[in-house]
């Protein structure tokens, strides 16, 4: 019985409160830079190079083939909005299956996948920004605005782009997928915004993340 209070009162909550002072909130929301791409189909038309989400840069050649370091071979082929790759990195077998969605940033052409987003430029001259987690912020009756200036902020977010506005609800409510680091985007958010941040794993997310900004 002792036991079981010691593994309740351990487990972590589904909310997250802030710590310390916030910091001051920068003069641009985080998807200041971020725009919707339209003709993304050119990027597949020639040489591209891409930074997957787990940061390894791999060329994507015409032929259908893709070579990166450390030791990624591979082939790919590309169906109406999605990117697959067949490879072999640092000897192991992967299937990676990325249906996307375009945006521009900072230069590279992002393909937001759930699994995060691919930094992507033509040719195989120029290196990508980084990629990884990003997020989509979604209005549910708060505004945006001051959340999106926090998320310019994170380290553990890309980008963020706004989104879709839904029927009113309170609170501020992150929701992730699993292998996301949901807690230290909530904990981020709850410092910079001075509000508490429920948490929501949700295995079939679009994004890596969604914030729900409520009243």
């Amino acid at each position: 019985m002792i036991w079981l209070l010691v593994a309740c009162n351990s487990a972590p909550s589904n909310h997250v409160r802030p710590e310390g002072a916030p910091p001051p909130l920068p003069a641009e929301p985080a998807w200041a830079t971020v725009r919707s791409l339209d003709g993304v189909q050119r990027l597949f038309g020639g040489p591209f190079r891409c930074r997957i989400p787990d940061g390894t840069v791999v060329d994507f050649h015409p032929n259908g083939m893709t070579r990166g370091e450390p030791a990624f071979r591979g082939n790919w082929v590309h169906r109406g909005t999605e990117l697959v790759v067949e490879a072999r990195q640092e000897g192991v077998e992967l299937v990676y299956s990325w249906p996307y969605v375009a945006f521009t940033h900072d230069g590279d052409w992002m393909l937001a996948t759930p699994h995060g987003a691919l930094a992507c430029r033509p040719g195989h001259e120029a290196a990508p920004g980084p990629s990884g987690p990003w997020l989509e912020v979604v209005d549910a009756g708060g505004g945006t605005e001051a959340a999106a200036k926090v998320l310019s902020t994170a380290t553990d977010v890309v980008f963020a782009v706004d989104g879709s506005v839904q029927e009113a609800r309170e609170g501020l409510l992150l929701r992730h997928r699993p292998e996301a680091a949901g807690r230290a985007v909530a904990q981020h958010l709850a410092t910079g915004l001075g509000r508490p941040v429920s948490l929501e794993s949700v295995p079939d997310l679009p994004a890596p993340y969604q914030l729900i900004v409520g009243e």
